[in-house]
C-alpha cells in the first residue's frame, strides 16, 4: 500500500471513529441506553473495530507516514478525547452500573463523621447527623448491598469524599433538596436515573473520571514522544468507545488507577524513582491489583540507577502504602469491616468469567453433591487463577518484559481467570497497548469491543450470560490472544546457526 493510500485510510478511520462515536453517544442519550440493547451492544462492537484496524495499520506503517506535525497530532488527539468525554458526561445516563451510588454513599458517610469500613449504609441512611447539614437523599437509598461495609481502598475513598463534597457544595439546590424520584435497593439506580436532573447523575465523579481519561491520553503522548514513536498510538486509548462510556459516561474509578500507573512508568524513565514508588502506592490505594507491578518498579529502578535506588524505591513504596492504608483502617476499627466486605465480594460475586466458569463447571460435573462440588469448583478456579498469574509473572520476568508489557499481560491473565469481569476492568490492560514494543495488543483491543456483550447481564435473572453470548464475547478474544502468542514465539525464536551463517544468494 502506498504512503498516500495509508494516509487516506488512516484519515477515514480516525474521522469515522470520532464522528461515529459522537453519533452513537447521542443516540444513546436518556432512557435509550437501557431500552435499546441492539444499539448499545451492536454500536459498541462495530465502533471498537475501528481502533483495532488502526492498531493493525500502525503496526505496519512507518512512524512518519502520517504527515502531520507531532504538535498538531497531539492537539487533535487530546481535543478528540476531551470532546468524547464531554459528550459522554452530558448526554449519557450512568445507568449501566450501580457503582456511582456506592461512591456517593461512601463519601457521604465519611462526611458525617463515620467510617464506611466500620459502618454499613443501612445503619445511617435513615438518620440525620448534626455534623453535616444534609441528610441522605433518594439516590443514596438506591445503594446496592446496604448491609455491607465498603470494600474500596483509602485513596478511592478520598476521591469519593471530594466528589460528594463537590456535588453538595456546587450542585445543591435548597429549593429542591431531594431528587423527584424515590429510589431504594428494590427500585435501583439504573431504573430511575434517567428521570433525574443532571445534578443527581453523579456529575462530579463522571467529570473527574473523564478528566482522568484525557490525562491518561496525555501521559501516553508524552511517553510516545520520549520513545520516538508516532503520537497516534495514543488514540487506541483516548478514542476507544470503552473509555468514553466507562469513564465520562458511567463514571468508574479504575481510570484514576491507570493514570497513576502511567505516572509511575513516566517517573521511572525520567529518574524520579521515589515519585514512581509513591504513584504505585497510590494506585494500590485505588485497586490493590496494581501491586503486581512492584517487581518491575524495583528492576527498572535498579537498571537505570543502582542497587541503592532500587532499595530506596521499595522502601518509599512500603512507607507510602502504610501511610495510605493504616490510618484509614484504624479509624473506628474499620479494618475488620473492610476485610469482611472484600471476603464477601470474593466469595459471592460472579459475573462474566471465562476460564473461571469453565473450571467451576467441569468440577461440578464430576461430583454428585452439588453444594460441595460448587464450592470445590470455586476454590479450584481461584487457586488456578493465582497460579496462572504467578506463572505469567515468572515468564515475563525471565523474558525481560518492560513494566508496560508486564502490566498488559498480567492484567489480561488476571481477567481471563477472574470470576468477575466488567467492562471497566479492562481499562487496566487497555491503557498499556500503545506502549507495547512487539506485535501484541490485539487481545485487549478485540475484548474492548466484545465486552459490550456483558451489558446483557442486566437482563439476566441469575446474573449470568447465556452460552451463546459468552462464546460471542470470548471466542474472538482467545483467538486474538492466540495470534499474539504465536507472533511473540516467532519473534523470540532463535535463528538456527546454519541458516544464520548461510550466504544470501543474489
Amino acid at each position: 500500500m502506498s504512503p498516500k493510500a495509508r494516509f487516506i485510510l488512516w484519515s477515514v478511520l480516525a474521522a469515522g471513529l470520532l464522528l461515529g462515536q459522537l453519533g452513537w453517544i447521542a443516540s444513546l442519550r436518556g432512557e435509550r441506553i437501557m431500552a435499546n440493547d441492539a444499539l448499545l451492544v451492536g454500536g459498541w462492537c462495530v465502533l471498537a473495530m475501528l481502533p483495532l484496524a488502526m492498531l493493525l495499520l500502525l503496526r505496519s506503517t512507518p512512524g512518519d507516514a502520517i504527515r502531520l506535525s507531532r504538535r498538531w497530532s497531539a492537539f487533535i488527539i487530546l481535543a478528540g478525547a476531551a470532546l468524547l468525554q464531554a459528550a459522554a458526561v452530558v448526554m449519557l445516563v450512568p445507568a449501566l452500573s450501580d457503582d456511582p451510588v456506592r461512591y456517593r454513599v461512601d463519601g457521604w458517610i465519611w462526611l458525617i463523621g463515620k467510617s464506611p469500613y466500620a459502618t454499613a449504609p443501612r445503619q445511617v441512611l435513615n438518620r440525620e447527623d448534626a455534623r453535616w447539614p444534609y441528610a441522605a437523599d433518594a439516590v443514596d437509598h438506591a445503594v446496592q448491598y446496604p448491609d455491607l461495609p465498603s470494600r474500596y481502598p483509602p485513596v478511592a475513598e478520598a476521591i469519593f469524599v471530594a466528589g460528594r463534597s463537590a456535588e453538595t457544595v456546587l450542585l445543591w439546590d435548597n429549593e429542591t433538596p431531594a431528587p423527584p424520584i424515590e429510589l431504594n435497593s428494590d427500585h435501583p439506580w439504573r431504573m430511575g436515573v434517567s428521570g433525574l436532573p443532571l445534578r443527581w447523575r453523579a456529575l462530579p465523579f463522571r467529570f473527574f473520571f473523564g478528566l482522568c481519561a484525557v490525562a491518561a491520553t496525555g501521559l501516553l503522548l508524552a511517553q510516545l514522544r520520549r520513545t520516538g514513536r508516532s503520537p497516534w498510538w495514543a488514540i487506541l486509548l483516548g478514542w476507544n468507545p470503552l473509555v468514553a462510556i466507562e469513564c465520562g459516561g458511567m463514571g468508574h474509578i479504575d481510570i484514576a488507577g491507570v493514570v497513576l500507573l502511567l505516572f509511575m512508568i513516566r517517573g521511572v524513565q525520567s529518574g524520579r524513582y521515589r515519585w514512581a514508588a509513591i504513584c504505585l502506592a497510590l494506585a494500590c490505594g485505588i485497586k490493590p491489583i496494581a501491586i503486581l507491578l512492584l517487581p518491575w518498579l524495583w528492576r527498572d529502578t535498579h537498571r537505570r540507577g543502582d542497587w541503592r535506588c532500587g532499595r530506596r524505591a521499595i522502601a518509599t513504596f512500603l512507607v507510602a502504602l502504610s501511610l495510605i492504608y493504616v490510618p484509614a483502617m484504624l479509624v473506628q476499627r474499620g479494618l475488620s469491616g473492610w476485610i469482611a466486605a472484600n471476603r464477601a465480594y470474593i466469595r459471592n460475586w460472579e459475573a462474566n468469567g471465562s476460564m473461571y466458569e469453565v473450571i467451576k463447571q467441569s468440577t461440578h460435573a464430576e461430583d454428585g453433591n452439588r453444594t460441595f462440588a460448587a464450592e470445590k469448583g470455586k476454590t479450584a478456579a481461584r487457586l488456578i487463577s493465582l497460579a496462572a498469574v504467578a506463572l505469567a509473572a515468572m515468564l515475563l520476568w525471565q523474558c525481560g518484559a518492560t513494566a508496560a508489557e508486564a502490566a498488559y499481560w498480567l492484567f489480561i491473565t488476571l481477567l481471563l481467570f477472574s470470576p468477575i469481569v466488567y467492562p471497566w476492568h479492562l481499562l487496566w490492560a487497555l491503557a498499556f497497548v500503545p506502549l507495547l514494543r512487539s506485535q501484541t495488543g490485539f487481545g485487549a483491543m478485540v475484548w474492548s469491543g466484545t465486552i459490550a456483550i456483558s451489558c446483557l447481564l442486566w437482563r439476566s435473572a441469575d446474573w449470568t450470560l447465556s452460552t451463546r453470548h459468552a462464546l460471542l464475547e470470548y471466542v474472538p478474544v482467545y483467538a486474538a490472544l492466540a495470534i499474539e502468542l504465536i507472533l511473540l514465539a516467532r519473534a523470540t525464536r532463535p535463528m538456527p546457526a546454519m541458516v544464520a551463517a548461510a550466504p544470501v544468494s543474489t
